[in-house]
């Protein structure tokens, strides 16, 4: 037997339904933190991108797939934690990470007013490295750099 939608009500919920999961298929990049230590009020946002530029305290991220580009840009409060050997880390601005690498952005979105107007900022509190010099970090090697005051309360969160 074909089925068939004979019901203009029943239709119309189907293809919004179909509409709605659209945009998150094109959004890809976006996506939830696993588990682990955060700071307050981070709600598990992350976007992962390649580096495009950076500076003491921004990082400019571009998400391409085919023929459609998304662009994220996020500022720091603290000087990131960030891998300098194998083994060693130490605090550095964003500006020592090369434009090419693949990085995920652990980030809480804010409100701030500049010049009288509100507008949204993207605070990142931490960095993974997602491929470094064209080669795929694996999960054993993955490791999350914080961006946080030295002291900051990192409690166990639960995202997924």
């Amino acid at each position: 037997m074909r089925s068939r939608c004979n019901l203009p009500v029943r239709c119309l919920f189907l293809l919004s339904l179909m509409v709605a999961f659209l945009p998150g298929v094109a959004a890809a990049q976006h996506g939830s933190a696993s588990s682990g230590y955060f700071p307050q009020g981070y709600f598990g946002d992350t976007f992962t991108g390649t580096v495009v530029k950076t500076t003491d305290n921004t990082i400019s991220l571009q998400y391409a797939h085919g023929d459609k580009t998304q662009a994220f840009e996020g500022r720091i409060d603290s000087p990131c934690t960030l891998p300098v050997s194998k083994v060693g880390a130490q605090d550095m601005s964003l500006a020592a990470i090369k434009p090419g690498a693949v990085v995920m952005a652990y980030y809480v979105e804010q409100t701030v007013k500049a010049d009288g107007r509100k507008q949204k900022e993207n605070h990142v509190i931490a960095l993974s490295f997602r491929e470094l010099e064209g080669k795929p970090v694996t999960e054993k090697q993955d490791t999350i750099f914080y961006c946080v005051p030295k002291g900051t309360p990192m409690p166990f969160r639960a995202f997924r």
